[in-house]
């Protein structure tokens, strides 16, 4: 089992978070969603920091003293609660990590033994190939290559999850296509930005470039022309990257820069640029966790539900995919609430072609995919699974449009009392 907990975090007071294959956080604004979802990526990026900062000829301590540091940048002390103390803990096929407010806003980190022993076998791994290396018995184009194989065996041997792909996508993405155009600005000025941009424009940079693309004509299937359909929907028109310009060819014959582009076609790319590169990359299908604020930011609904169809298009494309998502939209539950109803019906009727005829095959979820939490604000968070059907509780999907439908029928009744 897999659980996030916190207590007296950035304003999150008691939370306790098992955690599925797809995750989706539900609540308003300042509640806490966003926290949540960077702690588990904190937590699950750890594990390959260890084998980087081992493979690098860090000691014990310096591994210790660089984990504090990024949990520091990625939680500056001016974020967390100043009555109490905080402790958050992660857990993992029996394994944990826990990190531990001390005196004078500083943390403790405690690793389960298995961590431990993870960190001195890194240490150990660096040092015997070191020795190689020194002695020439291997070559030092090797010696990553040789320690990551190593590394990576040891975690599988001893059951700790390896995530070779971790990308956190934030909120604020039609940033990206401001920055690129002022990037000289915010370097001279040496303007502090926020670490999660930060690492995912340096993500979205490399994939606007990948040649993913030789992939895209090497293969053909009805699942790969329905991805494009939906990609091309959702942005009206078609993206390309030339000459170093972010394009938008749009039906009419214009080509749009990113910059002068609609505010919803600038929040969105960056989110379709990474979920095309991980359907047409077969190299991408290892172990990919996607942390994903507000998908449906800026976005009618109708493109909600493609990229709820995009994201399913993807997790199914590969075993080993796990989603982290944050939203405001009941219309993004909505459509993962489809796609899941849609998973029971195949195992439960014969006529599949009648499904398939609604929801296409590569989209349909599995039933036990979803787990879906409302966040509220004080932390207190709930299950909206609704535990006889299997599905989102559909009061939850009903609540905003029915206080909206009451306050109409008050007006209704002044109307027609007057």
């Amino acid at each position: 089992m897999e659980k996030l907990i916190i207590r007296n975090f950035a304003g999150i007071h008691n939370l306790e978070m098992e955690l599925g294959k797809i995750n989706l956080l539900l609540g308003p604004q300042a509640s806490g969603k966003s926290v949540s979802v960077k702690l588990i990526y904190f937590f699950k990026s750890l594990i390959k920091d260890i084998g980087y900062y081992s493979s690098n000829g860090k000691t014990f301590e310096e591994i210790n003293d660089l984990t504090k540091e990024k949990f520091y940048r990625y939680f500056p002390p001016h974020t967390w609660n100043k009555e109490e103390e905080f402790r958050v803990e992660y857990y993992q096929n029996g394994y944990w990590i826990k990190v531990i407010q001390t005196r004078n806003q500083e943390i403790d980190i405690k690793y389960h033994p298995k961590i431990k022993a993870l960190i001195h076998t890194g240490i150990s791994i660096f040092e015997n190939l070191k020795t190689s290396l020194d002695q020439h018995q291997i070559d030092e184009s090797l010696f990553f290559i040789e320690f990551n194989n190593k590394f990576r065996k040891y975690t599988h041997k001893t059951g700790i999850k390896y995530p070779h792909i971790n990308i956190f996508i934030p909120s604020g993405r039609s940033f990206f296509s401001y920055i690129q155009a002022n990037i000289f600005h915010f370097i001279q000025n040496n303007i502090p930005l926020d670490p999660f941009l930060v690492q995912f424009g340096s993500i979205y940079e490399r994939s606007k470039t990948l040649d993913y693309q030789k992939n895209i004509h090497t293969r053909h299937s009805k699942d790969d022309d329905i991805f494009h359909y939906l990609l091309n929907r959702i942005i009206n028109g078609k993206f390309v990257h030339i000459n170093d310009k972010d394009i938008i060819q749009h039906k009419d014959g214009r080509a749009v820069e990113m910059l002068y582009a609609s505010s919803g076609q600038q929040e969105i790319l960056p989110l379709l640029v990474i979920l095309e590169n991980q359907f047409f990359n077969p190299a991408a299908n290892l172990s990919t966790k996607l942390f994903i604020e507000e998908p449906e930011a800026h976005l009618f609904p109708k493109a909600q539900y493609d990229v709820v169809k995009l994201l399913a298009h993807v997790f199914n494309s590969g075993n080993h995919y796990q989603y982290f998502i944050t939203t405001h939209s009941p219309y993004i539950l909505a459509a993962f609430n489809n796609l899941l109803y849609a998973g029971m019906l195949e195992e439960k009727l014969s006529a599949k072609q009648d499904i398939y005829s609604v929801i296409p095959k590569g989209e349909i979820l599995a039933p036990g995919t979803i787990k879906a939490y409302e966040l509220e604000h004080g932390g207190h968070l709930k299950s909206i699974m609704d535990p006889e059907s299997g599905l989102i509780d559909q009061n939850v999907l009903d609540t905003a449009s029915e206080d909206i439908a009451e306050e109409f029928e008050k007006l209704l009744q002044l109307e027609f009392a007057s």
